[in-house]
């Protein structure tokens, strides 16, 4: 038995290895088919998902019903493959730029900006599109042709009174923040216009307005302080702007993660990398060569960061930083408007600048009070509430005293003498704004308010919100002052 046993042994070994083998090339098997039902599984998933994007966007999928809303015919505007209006203005941007290809495989540099064929190029493709959109008005195309003509003309080789007259007119197109949204958030606190939305209108309105105000400044600084390409320079400055909302949508949504919520004085934090990034976009993307980027840097990360603690119910911490920002506001405003006032030089103040300046701000306001009336002609607002709605785009004076000086501080910068008398123009028509509009306008929107809005009734008003539970809201510090804006 012992000599057999000894003998078996070794082939049971033997076989039990082969086993042992079997086994573990049958598992690798599964486990590689297993892998492959993933991947093949995967890649099923990812293969619909595909083709459920592209159906989405393709015309054959999605017909046009027999009676389609205004939002159905849009979208099927811009379905695939493209047809109609949107196929014929690509076929036009493709054929421009097969155009300016050629050109430029021709003459080469001569092509480029801001040389003869360039500027031929950007003549004969905006004589086009200004015939075009005058022919859709039932007027000879040839008229849209002359006048686009003029005003390419007037953007390639612009000169110093077009540029910085056009830095001027932007500069005294904003409407002033610190004037406008207490008064507006005051009334909204009171019932009044709130069941209509005119507080929220007026205030989403301003705001808009402001960020296209600097950004057309911020491209016309540019072009009038351009020492290259007056073409890069013209469209270096919505780049710059777009830039700058990008960068701010970062940085907000940063804000909405960090600091973590179990992190120890997170609200300071909070408030401290909001100031960091704004002063970074306001002093640093200047020294990049990026001046239109960081007002919209500064504006877009504290809209998007407030809108996510919105979402987060973060209303300490909106409560916090707005009482904190309010106390440097409070000390950073007599600063700011003081420091722009010891700019002028009232005794070299010539009375042209003084007559033409003021005409000039009449006018415009005349003429943006009727534009403002008739914008909210097609809603529900009575006529009252129409004329409150001009009203309110009257005031003028925070951005003016943020811009009005940068012309004059970059001649100076630049040691540019014709500069600097323009320069000096552009401020104190910036001055005799806020000194005009401000106090006018404060005073029509606080004693007409009530008078041409009509006030909610308390029980249809909106509960108390998070952000009032510990009091009544806050506007720059506190209502009482209010009257110091005025």
């Amino acid at each position: 038995m012992d000599s057999t046993d000894e003998q078996q042994r070794p082939d049971f070994v033997h076989d039990q290895e082969l086993y042992d083998v079997r086994v573990q090339s049958e598992s690798e098997r599964v486990k590689r088919n297993d892998a492959d039902c993933i991947n093949d599984g995967f890649r099923s998933s990812f293969y619909k998902k595909c083709l459920h994007c592209l159906d989405s966007i393709s015309r054959a999928k999605n017909p046009l019903p027999e009676k389609p809303t205004i939002g159905q015919k849009i979208r099927y505007t811009f379905l695939c493959p493209p047809h109609g209006i949107v196929a014929t203005y690509l076929t036009t941007i493709i054929v421009f730029g097969l155009l300016f290809c050629f050109l430029w495989s021709v003459f080469g540099v001569e092509a480029e900006p801001p040389n003869t064929f360039f500027e031929i190029w950007i003549h004969f493709m905006s004589s086009i599109i200004g015939g075009y959109i005058v022919y859709l008005c039932g007027l000879p195309p040839l008229l849209g042709m002359l006048i686009m003509g003029m005003l390419t003309q007037a953007i390639l080789n612009p000169n110093i009174n077009n540029s910085l007259s056009a830095t001027l007119r932007f500069t005294i197109a904003a409407v002033s923040p610190a004037v406008v949204l207490p008064c507006l958030l005051h009334f909204q606190d009171c019932g009044y216009g709130v069941d209509k939305g005119i507080p929220t209108l007026l205030i989403a309105a301003a705001s808009i307005d402001d960020v296209l105000a600097i950004t057309g400044f911020g491209v016309m600084i540019g072009v009038a302080f351009s020492e290259g390409s007056i073409a890069l320079a013209f469209f270096k400055g919505p780049l710059e702007a777009l830039l700058g909302a990008f960068l701010g949508v970062v940085f907000g949504v940063i804000l909405w993660y960090f600091p973590a919520m179990q992190q120890e004085n997170r609200f300071f934090l909070k408030g401290f990398i909001l100031l960091a990034v704004g002063l970074m976009g306001i002093l640093g993307c200047p020294r990049l060569d990026l001046p239109g980027a960081g007002p919209l840097l500064c504006l877009t990360t504290a809209f998007v960061a407030a809108a996510g603690w919105r979402q987060q119910n973060e209303y300490k911490c909106l409560e916090r930083i707005s009482d904190s920002m309010s106390i440097l506001w409070l000390i950073f405003q007599p600063l700011l408007f003081g420091l722009i006032g010891a700019q002028m030089e009232i005794d070299k103040i010539s009375a042209d600048t003084i007559y033409y300046g003021v005409a000039s701000l009449i006018i415009s306001l005349s003429v943006r009070t009727c534009v403002a009336f008739c914008c909210v002609l097609g809603t529900n607002f009575f006529f009252k509430e129409r004329l409150f709605v001009a009203m309110a785009w009257l005031p003028k004076a925070t951005v003016q005293a943020a811009i009005g000086s940068v012309a004059l501080s970059m001649a100076q910068e630049k040691k540019k003498t014709l500069f600097k008398q323009y320069g000096d123009v552009i401020l104190d028509v910036a001055v005799l704004s806020i000194l005009i509009s401000a106090p006018l306008g404060a005073a029509l929107i606080i004693f007409m308010g009530p008078r041409l809005l009509t006030k909610a009734d308390p029980e249809t008003l909106p509960t108390e919100t998070p952000e009032s539970a510990t009091g009544k809201r806050k506007v720059y510090g506190e209502q009482k002052h209010l009257s110091a804006i005025i």
